[in-house]
């Protein structure tokens, strides 16, 4: 079975809301993923949004008044650009960043393997068809999204997971992934940042990816 992981973010959740947003200048925005060509910025729904334009997952900023999310490709580079963003919102607000209350280390994935084809008709046997009361051989369950909740101990581990067939692999599952964690400090450093997805990333490989890909994966 191969594993891609296909982004990785850092979402954190002010303990206060700010009274507005940092007033980031349009130089800073357009450099802050070095592409300042195919770097593109806007605002939704009351958010600073910095994306870099190419095929998805993009790299990605938000920066709200109650939270914000940095996403890229890699650890490495989702924590420099954390850090590029904060120390600079920092330096605007003349260190006047509220606490972060929580985080969300988040990841998407894919999961390859022959024996997932067709992964719509996979992940309906791994969740879905043992839960069908009085179905017959003729009854057949697909997929499309899956939603749940994921609680583990020692230690404590509180995951969102979304499942879905690959859209473009049939033999393909797709997996967004968000480890909430209680924070209630200031902002991590960058290094911290880094270390904690690479904490996240980790444990997801040893501790999650067998819960959800078990069992009948390999019947």
């Amino acid at each position: 079975m191969k594993h891609n992981v296909l982004s990785y973010s850092y979402v954190g959740i002010f303990a206060a809301p700010l009274p507005g947003i940092p007033r980031f200048s349009p130089q800073f925005l357009a450099r802050i993923f070095d592409d300042e060509y195919r770097t593109q910025v806007g605002i939704a729904e009351g958010s600073l949004v910095v994306q870099l334009m190419g095929k998805p997952p993009q790299p990605q900023v938000v920066f709200g008044p109650a939270r914000f999310q940095v996403q890229n490709v890699t650890i490495a580079d989702t924590a420099r650009v954390f850090g590029t963003l904060m120390d600079e919102a920092h330096k605007l607000t003349n260190q006047q960043i509220p606490l972060i209350s929580a985080v969300g280390l988040n990841s998407e994935h894919e999961w390859l393997k022959p024996g997932f084809k067709p992964s719509t008709r996979w992940l309906a046997d791994h969740y879905v068809t043992k839960g069908l009361a009085g179905h017959d051989a003729g009854t057949v369950a697909e997929v499309i999204h899956l939603q749940f909740r994921l609680l583990l101990k020692e230690p404590d581990r509180n995951y969102v997971i979304t499942l879905q067939p690959r859209a473009d692999k049939e033999d393909g599952v797709f997996a967004a992934i968000n480890d909430h964690r209680d924070w209630n400090k200031t902002a991590p450093s960058s290094a911290e940042v880094a270390r904690l997805l690479k904490e996240s990333h980790d444990e997801i490989d040893q501790r999650v990816e067998p819960i959800i890909l078990g069992g009948v994966a390999d019947d």
